[in-house]
């Protein structure tokens, strides 16, 4: 199966293309690994920020992509469609820092508060990330909460 990812040209900010990308089995999941869905994400001047300021404060690094291309992050939802981890449930909700696609492969670290609303994830295995970000597990009224701007 493949997905689609989002590649904006890091020294043209305004070149941007559609990419395939291969979306891993349920069976081929590593140990800790989890899938994502993205189901739906905003765009704000955030976002812009993240490309202008790419290099500088390495938001490039998040996602990999080809060489002089880069993925932006954003802050949007996705669901766990495939987990090969112990802590994370096929079908759960999540919300977070992910990038502009259909799918993000993560490897899960330790749920870090109770009750079970957050993991701690180093994205995709890549030697330039700097350090781990946090995405919340959320229910489905609190992602009404957080689409109304109430949370």
């Amino acid at each position: 199966m493949h997905g689609l990812q989002l590649l904006v040209n890091r020294n043209d900010l305004e070149d941007t293309r559609w990419q395939q990308a291969p979306v891993p089995a349920p069976d081929e999941l590593a140990p800790g690994e989890v899938l994502l869905r993205i189901d739906e994400f905003a765009l704000t001047a955030n976002n812009i920020t993240y490309a202008v300021a790419g290099e500088m404060m390495r938001y490039w690094n998040f996602f990999p992509a080809p060489d002089g291309w880069g993925r932006v992050p954003v802050w949007g939802f996705a669901t766990v469609v495939a987990s090969n981890h112990a802590e994370v449930a096929t079908g759960e909700r999540l919300y977070g820092y992910l990038p502009m696609g259909s799918h993000l492969l993560i490897e899960a670290g330790r749920r870090i508060a109770e009750p079970a609303l957050v993991v701690r994830i180093a994205i995709e295995r890549h030697p330039q990330i700097a350090g781990e970000v946090r995405i919340d597990i959320v229910g489905e009224q609190r992602v009404e909460r957080i689409q109304r701007g109430l949370v």
